[in-house]
């Protein structure tokens, strides 16, 4: 939606206030209200369907594949928006989050190896149905949902393999699957918008577009784990910078609040 120059200055003026007014009339550190499922594609490892009050709408299933450790990544994200071509920024700036995310997650990889030569490789495939705002938050849910989901078959063959060339057998009752998040919980990647000296969490396209820059800040296992990063908006009307405070700012509000985001979308 297109804002008029007096609709964005009035929208302005109320975020930038002590304290801010959000036209839905959120807190900052407030989520908008989502709905999520588990378990929703057949013939996946793990799948979640996320949708918000809006009407923005994420779907992700999780597939795996035994490969070789030397054959590089073992997670691979992909994401396909409803309207963009593949060659479009956003799709593509959207997965290389994801993968960047997700491949700085140890305890992740570790539950990837399967012996001395193979490991699963982990497909992550999104699709955005529908979206209003910057959906990268909407679409980690729903990557943290579908891993939080995601059982991997339980292997009953060797683990040294380094002397034999064995390829790693399975048990084929899928009740001994066991599930990817043990003692952990996946990474969440969360969407903030600096405004003055004021920081919202889950911005709508219209705060983006009065917002100095956008932050995206990752939680994993009750902290604040890297990585920790600017985001382009692409709104470009406000490049006067912002106070180093308010960085801090950011992470008080994500470390106040992002265990209710995660109690929100698993109750």
């Amino acid at each position: 939606m297109k804002f008029s120059v007096s609709e964005l200055s009035y929208l302005r003026s109320s975020l930038i206030s002590s304290p801010p007014l959000r036209p839905d009339c959120r807190k900052p550190g407030q989520f908008r209200p989502v709905e999520s499922e588990v378990d929703w594609l057949p013939f996946t490892n793990g799948s979640a369907r996320v949708r918000a009050a809006d009407g923005s709408e994420c779907i992700v299933g999780i597939k795996t594949k035994v490969v070789a450790r030397s054959e590089g990544s073992l997670i691979e994200p992909s994401v396909d928006i409803t309207g963009y071509k593949d060659n479009d920024p956003l799709p593509n700036s959207l997965a290389e989050a994801l993968r960047h995310t997700l491949n700085a997650c140890p305890e992740l990889t570790a539950q990837l190896i399967l012996t001395e030569k193979y490991a699963f490789r982990l497909y992550v495939d999104c699709v955005v149905l529908s979206f209003t705002s910057h959906p990268l938050s909407l679409l980690s849910l729903a990557v943290f949902r579908a891993l939080k989901s995601t059982r991997l078959p339980q292997l009953i063959s060797s683990r040294d393999d380094t002397l034999v060339d064995e390829i790693p057998q399975f048990n084929d009752d899928w009740d001994a699957a066991q599930p990817i998040c043990t003692k952990w919980s996946p990474p969440l990647v969360l969407l903030l918008a600096i405004v003055g000296d004021n920081v919202l969490l889950d911005p709508t396209d219209a705060e983006l577009e009065v917002a100095e820059t956008a932050l995206c800040i990752t939680w994993k296992n009750n902290a604040i784990a890297a990585p920790i990063k600017n985001v382009d908006i692409g709104s470009g009307k406000n490049v006067g910078g912002y106070n180093p405070k308010v960085l801090l700012d950011a992470y008080d509000l994500v470390q106040s609040c992002a265990a209710q985001v995660v109690s929100m979308i698993v109750s």
